[in-house]
C-alpha cells in the first residue's frame, strides 16, 4: 500500500512550524509583511483541509517521493522565514532576494496543495456516508486518541521477543480456517495455553498481513466491555473521534459504514479473551460485509459458532523445549533428567506454567528442585484450578517482600496498565523503601524476569524508569492476577491485608453488608466499580488502611465517606476508566494527617473544591489526563492547602494553557513534571522562587516557546528536561547560573539553532541528551565542562503509552 501523508517525517508538526513562523515573522518584520500576510492567508485557508488529511490517515495514496518533496518544501520554507526575520534594514539587496523566494514559496505551496482537492472531497463523502456529523471531529495531535479502557487498535503486535514452540501447526490451521467461508473463527482453550499468543502470531503472519494490511483491529474484551465502547474505539483507532452512542443500532450503523468507507477491502477484528456471557456481543459483530472476518479467543466454547479451533496443550517434546529455555539461561543443564521429566510433566503442557515455573527455578540448586517436586508432583494439572496450584508453587518460592509486591499487582483491575510511578508510590509507603533508591526498580525487574509481570517501556533503557512519570507501564496476565487474589483471600475477610473488590453492577459483597459497622484490619483497599454501580456504601470501619485505590466508570463519582475513618491513610489512587473526565465528590480529608500521595486519573477539576481543608503533610500530587485548565485559573489557596508539597506531576492535561503563579509559592517543591500538555504556552515568570527545586521536566509540551529567565535562580536544580518541546527556539542566557545542574535533556528541540555561550559555566554538568544537530555545538564546550558526556539516542518511537489518550 502506498505510504500515507503522515508517514516517516511527522508532516503535521512540520506544517505547523511553518505556519507559526509565518505568523511570527509577519508581526515582527515590516519589510516582508505584505507577502507574509498573503502567505499566511494561503496557509490559513488550506490548514483545515490539511488537518483533516493528516487525521483521516491514508486517504491519499501518493508516492513517497512526493511526500518527501512536500516535507522538504515546508522545512525549507520555515528556514527561509526565519532568515527573513534576521535581515538587517539596510541590506536592500537581501530584502529583494528574499521577497522573490517568498513569492516562489507561495506559488509552490498553492500548486502543490491543489493535488489534494480530491482528499477534501473524499472527506465530505465520508461525512455523508457515515451519517454522524461527530465522526469528522478529528483527534488533536499527531497520534491516535486511544481511550483508557484498554483498546489496542491496529498495531504491531510484536511477538519477536517471545520464545514460542509448538505453534507451527495451530498457526497454519487457524490461517486456513480464516480463508474459508465462515465469518467467525474462535480459538478456545483453558487459561495459560497461549490463545492470545497464537492470535497475535496470526495477526503478524506475512500472509495474513498481506490480505488484511492495515485493517486489523485487536480488541481485549473483559466482563464490563460493552458493544458500543468497542465500536467507538475501533473507529477512534483510525484517527476519528465519535460521540457516545445512544443505542446499539446506532453503533451498528456507524461500524458498518466505517468498515465499508474507511476500511475498504478485507478486514479482521480480533476479540481477545471473550467471556461466556459475551456471546451476544460477538453476534453483533457479524455484519453483511464481504471479506470481513472475526477471530476470537476464549476459555469457553461457543456452540453458536462452528469454526472453533481447540488449542491443545504442548506435547512432551515441545513442553521440554520450552521449559529448558526458561530454566537454563546459558543452556547448561545441571539437573538430573528424571527430575526434569517430573517437573515438565507436572506442568501439564501449559505454556504459561512451563515458563513461570522454569524461570522461578533458574539458577536454583538441584535440592530446591527436588523439594518443589515433592510439594505438587502427585497432581495432574489439566484444568484452570490445577494451573493455579502450579503457579502458586512459583509464588511460594518468592521471598517475603517480592511476594508482597507480586500480590500488590492484583490491586489494579483486570487488563489495566499500571503506571510504574504509581507502584513506586505504593511500595515506598508500604515497605519503607527509599523513593530515590534502587529498591522499587529492583523489585519490579525481579517480577519481570520471573515472568510474573510484563514491562512496557516508552523508550529503550530503564535507568529513568520512575523519572519518566507515566511513560512506563506494567501489565499482568489475567491468570496471575486471579492467583494473587486467591492467595490474598485465604484469611477471614475482616483480617485480610489486601481487601480487593471487583463489583459488577450493584452487587456489593455480602460480607460487607453482613459486617456493617464492623472493623476491618486491612492495610490496603482496592475497589473497582463499573458504570452500572449506584449503590450506597455501607458504614465500614477501616482504620488501618494505608493505601486506597478506587477504579470506576462514571461521569460523577462520590468517594466513599468511610474514607474519613482511615486515620493511617498515606496513598490515594483514583482512576476513572470512563469515556469522559469525571466530576469527583470528595469528603472532608482534613483529619487525614498522614496522607502523603494523591494520584488522580481522568478527573475534571472544574468542580474541584480548592477551598478544601489543608493537607499539611501531602508530599506529592499527580494529575493524569485531567481537565484542569479553567480550575487552575482560580487556585489562590494552593500554598495554604499544600504547604509542604514536594512533587507535582501534570501529565496529558490537554486544556492546560498556563501554569498558575501560585505553584511558585510552594517553596518546598523539589520535583515538577509537566508532560504531554500540548496547549501549554508559557511557564510562570516567578518559577525562580522554587529555590529547592531539584528536577524540572517539561516534556512534549509542543506549543511552549521559551523558558523564563528566572530559571537561572534555581540553584538547587540538578535535572532539566525540555525534550520534544519543538517550538523552543532559544535557551535563556541565565542557564549558566544553574550551578548544580548535572543532567540536561534537550532531545527533540528542533526549533533550536544554537546554544548560549554561558553553558560553559555549568561546571557540574555531566550528561547532555540531544539530537545529532546539537551534538556539534556541545562538543565545542567539552574543554570547559570537564566531565561532560553527550548522548545522542537513536530514534526509538514507541506509542504504547497512548493506551488511554
Amino acid at each position: 500500500m502506498a505510504v500515507c501523508l503522515v508517514a516517516g517525517a511527522a508532516l503535521g508538526p512540520v506544517f505547523d512550524f511553518l505556519y507559526h513562523a509565518v505568523i511570527n515573522a509577519a508581526q515582527k518584520v515590516a519589510a516582508f509583511r505584505p507577502i507574509l500576510n498573503k502567505l499566511k492567508v494561503t496557509m490559513f485557508t488550506i490548514k483545515p483541509i490539511f488537518n483533516d488529511i493528516v487525521k483521516l490517515n491514508k486517504v491519499l495514496q501518493r508516492p513517497q517521493e512526493e511526500t518527501d518533496k512536500f516535507i522538504d518544501m515546508l522545512r525549507q520554507g520555515e528556514k527561509l522565514v526565519q532568515k527573513c526575520i534576521k535581515v538587517k534594514y539596510w541590506k536592500f539587496w537581501k530584502k529583494h532576494e528574499y521577497k522573490k523566494k517568498l513569492d516562489n514559496l507561495q506559488e509552490e505551496l498553492q500548486w502543490f496543495f491543489q493535488i489534494f482537492v480530491q482528499a477534501d472531497t473524499c472527506r465530505e463523502i465520508k461525512r455523508v456516508r457515515v451519517g454522524v456529523d461527530e465522526l469528522i471531529d478529528l483527534v488533536k495531535g499527531d497520534c491516535m486518541n486511544i481511550s483508557p479502557v484498554g483498546f489496542t487498535g491496529f498495531c504491531n503486535l510484536s511477538t519477536s521477543n517471545e520464545f514460542v514452540v509448538g505453534f507451527e501447526v495451530p498457526l497454519q490451521e487457524v490461517k486456513e480456517m480464516l480463508v474459508k467461508d465462515d465469518q467467525v473463527v474462535a480459538i478456545s482453550a483453558p487459561g495459560g495455553c497461549g490463545k492470545t499468543t497464537l492470535a497475535k502470531r496470526v495477526c503478524n503472519d506475512d500472509k495474513i498481513k498481506g490480505i488484511y494490511k492495515d485493517n486489523i483491529f485487536f480488541v481485549p474484551v473483559n466482563k464490563t466491555t460493552t458493544w458500543r465502547e468497542i465500536v467507538q474505539k475501533i473507529v477512534k483507532s483510525k484517527g476519528v473521534n465519535v460521540p457516545q452512542f445512544q443505542s446499539d443500532d446506532e453503533a451498528r450503523i456507524v461500524l458498518e459504514n466505517f468498515l465499508k468507507v474507511t476500511c475498504p477491502g478485507p478486514t479482521l477484528v480480533v476479540l481477545d479473551d471473550v467471556q461466556s456471557e459475551s456471546e451476544s456481543l460477538i453476534e453483533k459483530f457479524v455484519l453483511p460485509i464481504p471479506e470481513y472476518k472475526i477471530l476470537l479467543t476464549s476459555r469457553f466454547i461457543f456452540p453458536r459458532f462452528s469454526s472453533t479451533y481447540k488449542l491443545k496443550l504442548l506435547n512432551d517434546e515441545d513442553a521440554m523445549t520450552l521449559f529448558l529455555h526458561s530454566a537454563f539461561k546459558d543452556r547448561t543443564i545441571y539437573v538430573q533428567d528424571n527430575i526434569l521429566q517430573k517437573m515438565v510433566r507436572s506442568c501439564g503442557g501449559f505454556p504459561l506454567a512451563l515458563t513461570v515455573v522454569g524461570r522461578s527455578l533458574c539458577g536454583r540448586p538441584e535440592l530446591e528442585w527436588v523439594e518443589r517436586i515433592q510439594k505438587f508432583w502427585e497432581s495432574i494439572f489439566t484444568t484452570n484450578i490445577s494451573l493455579l496450584h502450579i503457579l502458586q508453587s512459583s509464588i511460594d518460592a518468592l521471598d517475603g517482600q517480592l511476594k508482597e509486591c507480586y500480590l500488590d499487582l492484583a490491586l489494579f483491575p483486570k487488563g489495566q496498565k499500571i503506571s510504574a510511578t504509581t507502584l513506586r508510590d505504593i511500595w515506598v509507603e508500604l515497605y519503607n523503601l527509599s523513593e530515590d533508591g534502587a529498591g522499587p526498580v529492583t523489585l519490579l525487574f525481579e517480577l519481570y524476569t520471573r515472568n510474573l509481570a510484563n514491562l512496557t517501556l516508552a523508550r529503550e533503557g530503564a535507568a529513568d524508569l520512575f523519572d519518566n512519570c507515566n511513560d512506563h507501564f506494567i501489565t499482568q496476565h489475567d491468570l496471575l492476577r486471579e492467583l494473587a487474589i486467591h492467595l490474598s483471600s485465604k484469611e477471614p475477610v475482616n483480617q485480610r491485608k489486601r481487601l480487593i473488590m471487583d463489583i459488577n453492577g450493584n452487587e456489593i459483597p455480602n460480607y460487607w453488608i453482613d459486617l456493617n459497622q464492623q472493623t476491618f484490619s486491612s492495610q490496603i483497599l482496592s475497589i473497582s466499580t463499573d458504570k452500572m454501580f449506584s449503590s450506597v456504601w455501607p458504614d465500614i470501619q477501616l482504620p488501618a488502611v494505608e493505601v486506597l485505590l478506587l477504579n470506576f466508570d462514571a461521569e460523577t463519582y462520590s468517594v466513599p465517606e468511610f474514607i474519613e475513618g482511615m486515620r493511617n491513610l498515606k496513598v490515594i489512587v483514583i482512576t476513572n476508566n470512563g469515556s469522559c473526565a469525571a466530576k469527583l465528590n470528595m469528603p472532608q480529608l482534613d483529619h487525614l494527617e498522614g496522607l502523603k500521595t494523591i494520584t488522580l486519573d481522568y478527573i475534571s477539576f472544574f468542580s474541584f473544591d480548592w477551598s478544601m481543608p489543608n493537607l499539611r503533610n501531602l508530599k506529592k500530587i499527580s494529575m493524569v489526563a485531567c481537565k484542569i485548565g479553567e480550575a487552575f485559573e482560580n487556585c489562590t489557596h494552593l500554598p495554604s492547602m499544600w504547604p509542604n508539597l514536594m512533587e507535582i506531576n501534570i501529565d496529558h492535561c490537554q486544556d492546560l494553557v498556563r501554569l498558575p503563579s501560585e505553584l511558585c509559592q510552594l517553596v518546598h517543591l523539589k520535583k515538577m513534571c509537566i508532560t504531554y500538555c500540548q496547549e501549554l504556552l508559557e511557564l510562570p515568570e516567578d518559577i525562580g522562587n522554587l529555590t529547592e527545586l531539584q528536577a524540572l521536566r517539561i516534556h512534549s509540551c509542543t506549543r511552549l516557546q521559551e523558558l523564563p529567565g528566572s530559571v537561572g535562580d534555581l540553584k538547587s536544580l540538578t535535572t532539566l528536561d525540555i525534550s520534544d518541546c519543538a517550538l523552543i527556539d532559544n535557551i535563556t542566557e541565565r542557564i549558566g547560573e544553574l550551578c548544580s545542574l548535572r543532567v540536561f535533556n534537550m532531545r527533540g528541540c528542533t526549533g533550536l539553532i544554537d546554544i548560549p555561550l554561558e553553558v560553559k559555566e555549568l561546571a557540574n554538568l555531566e550528561l547532555v541528551i540531544c539530537d545529532q544537530e546539537m551534538e556539534y555545538f556541545w562538543k565545542t564546550f567539552t574543554s570547559h565542562v570537564r566531565h561532560l558526556r553527550i548522548d545522542v539516542p537513536k530514534e526509538d518511537v514507541n506509542l504504547r503509552w497512548l493506551h488511554k489518550f
